[in-house]
């Protein structure tokens, strides 16, 4: 079944996702060229390098979000993500920016909330290129860098990039 094929890059999404991790992305509002400070702007530059190295297109919208993009069409279908995280905190039984596997489950800041829905939503267009897969519409996943601090990010985005057709947000515990 098409949909198991993403398990055949889970040793990539596991790196992937370990990556950028260990990117202490806490948007912080400042002026300047990195809207959210010099850490979310990498973790920005991070999903890019790796949509790229999977041969998918990619733009920076001004360090406010990117977005992977597949196929073409006048309308699209967006994944909508964020890399942004919260302060670590306390409580943490290993460093919260070194993802670690305890259990079989990952843990480390931003696994669940939106790290991990990032990468995996990268690497679901990965597999629908590499299967060769031709939709109607431009699929694409945008990734935000201030969700945790109010979404000013998807407002700048969405001022110069076409609205979604139809989309869905994989973020944490919500489902589809």
């Amino acid at each position: 079944m098409f949909g198991e094929k993403i398990l055949d890059y889970w040793d990539d999404i596991m790196k992937d996702l370990g990556d950028i991790v260990a990117i202490p992305s806490v948007a912080q509002p400042q002026d300047g060229p990195y809207p959210f400070g010099k850490d979310a702007a990498t973790a920005v530059d991070k999903a890019i390098e790796i949509a790229e190295r999977y041969g998918i297109k990619t733009k920076n919208s001004d360090y406010y979000a990117m977005h992977a993009e597949l196929g073409e069409g006048e309308e699209n279908a967006v994944v909508m993500a964020h890399l942004d995280v919260v302060p670590a905190g306390e409580g943490w039984d290993s460093d919260p920016y070194t993802m670690v596997i305890r259990d079989g489950k990952a843990f480390g800041r931003g696994v669940s909330d939106n790290k991990g829905p990032a990468i995996v939503a990268l690497h679901c267009l990965r597999a629908l290129k590499e299967a060769g897969v031709v939709g109607k519409r431009k699929l694409r996943v945008v990734l935000g860098s201030a969700e945790e601090i109010g979404m000013q990010d998807m407002g700048h985005y969405f001022s110069k990039e076409q609205m979604p057709t139809m989309g869905f947000t994989p973020d944490a515990c919500y489902g589809v």
